[in-house]
């Protein structure tokens, strides 16, 4: 089982039809506590004009669906994201 997070944003130039991209992002920090760890995911994207959804996957299963965290660079909003259990059946 993993957890995916889909990313709602617009970019402000302006507003299409909603498409769907798949982020690849990699760990670039790690903060380990008494009681878990926070891990820090980075990657980078060019967004067309318009409503796009990024979707990131490859998230452990141990992660809190209530803790993820996003921040984004550039002339788009972010209007909401989702996390989602995911499993996958061999």
């Amino acid at each position: 089982m993993q957890l995916t997070q889909s990313i709602n944003a617009t970019n402000l130039e302006g507003r299409e039809e909603r498409t769907l991209t798949e982020l690849e992002t990699k760990i670039s920090n790690v903060t380990v506590f008494r009681d878990g760890a926070r891990v820090t995911r980075t990657g980078q994207t060019n967004l067309a004009a318009g409503a796009q959804k990024l979707l990131i996957s490859g998230v452990t299963a141990w992660a809190q669906e209530d803790s993820f965290r996003v921040k984004g660079k550039g002339p788009a909003t972010i209007s909401s994201i989702d996390v989602r259990r995911m499993e996958t059946v061999y």
